[in-house]
């Protein structure tokens, strides 16, 4: 294939390379950028002639990077990182420019998750307003402005200017106090027994409405010791009493270690995980910023 030069690129085609690389799917990229699967195709074809490689090759699993490909994504990252900024220097003085950002999570995901990520990134570089939704509000919540970015557990329907992406899963478990009479595996039947603290929220409209934990037992089997609009209230209530709760690892991580809760393996119940998702107003976040803090929130998890 015979190279036009790269000086015939401009920044829409490495930003096309760097998504198709993203999603592996020319619908699923068509869609992100709102155009379609055709153009997206044929406009990928005109890239690899002014590169003169094939970029991608097609399989089973969809589009997937050449070797020459890898390569060269490498160079269109550092290239649109420039770029961006480059056009923050231009527009310094623009309120977008100066990296104002909501940020929207449920209460532990903002104590355990997300602030550690983005204070990771840099916290002098941007002004940020951490904001706790419960999943029944986020997305009315984003598109009326409250805030840019969304990590959340399970996929949310948003509209085709935000971009969404599948960055991990989160685990659920039983938890109890570490003076709890509990051994760490028990049979079903003996955690029918015990009392429950379990999950509500606030709705505006509604007054309190019940929570999901996920718990294999349904509300309707559990004893209710105590309920409680965040998950670190039901951290301290397991922890001070002889009730149990079930709660994500990454919330209980540091009393497991210091061994102030223990973890109960239900014999019956096989592991509980959730995918977990970063979520970005796309006309807002850069290609870039979404890189950082996926990668942040990965080592993380």
């Amino acid at each position: 294939m015979e190279s036009q030069g790269i000086d015939k690129l401009s920044v829409g085609d490495l930003h096309l390379i760097n998504e198709l690389s993203r999603t592996s799917n020319l619908r699923e990229t068509a869609r992100r950028l709102q155009s379609q699967a055709g153009a997206v195709s044929k406009k990928l074809q005109n890239i690899e002639r002014k590169f003169g490689f094939k970029v991608f090759e097609r399989s089973p699993r969809g589009l997937l990077l050449t070797t020459k490909g890898a390569e060269g994504l490498k160079s269109i990252q550092k290239i649109l990182k420039s770029y961006e900024d480059l056009e923050n220097l231009i527009h310094k003085d623009d309120m977008r420019a100066k990296k104002k950002f909501g940020v929207c999570g449920t209460s532990f995901m903002i104590t355990y998750l997300i602030t550690k990520a983005f204070l990771s990134i840099d916290p002098n570089q941007y002004k940020l307003t951490f904001i706790n939704l419960s999943p029944e509000q986020m997305i009315n919540s984003g598109l009326r402005g409250a805030f840019e970015i969304c990590i959340h557990a399970d996929r949310l329907e948003w509209p085709n200017t935000w971009y969404s992406e599948e960055i991990g899963e989160m685990t659920w478990s039983l938890y109890a106090g570490r003076n709890s009479p509990l051994k760490k595996s028990e049979d079903v039947e003996v955690i029918k027994k015990c009392d429950f603290v379990l999950p509500t929220y606030w709705s505006p409209a509604e007054g309190f409405q019940t929570g999901k934990d996920l718990c294999p037992l349904s509300r309707k089997q559990r004893n209710i010791g105590a309920e409680t609009t965040t998950a670190d209230a039901a951290v301290q209530i397991v922890e001070l009493s002889q009730m149990v709760a079930f709660l994500p690892d990454i919330l209980c991580k540091e009393k497991l270690e210091e061994k102030k809760l223990k973890r109960i393996k239900v014999t019956q119940w096989k592991d509980v995980k959730r995918p977990l998702y970063l979520s970005v107003r796309s006309d807002y976040v850069s290609q870039n910023l979404f890189s950082r803090i996926k990668n942040e929130l990965v080592d993380l998890l």
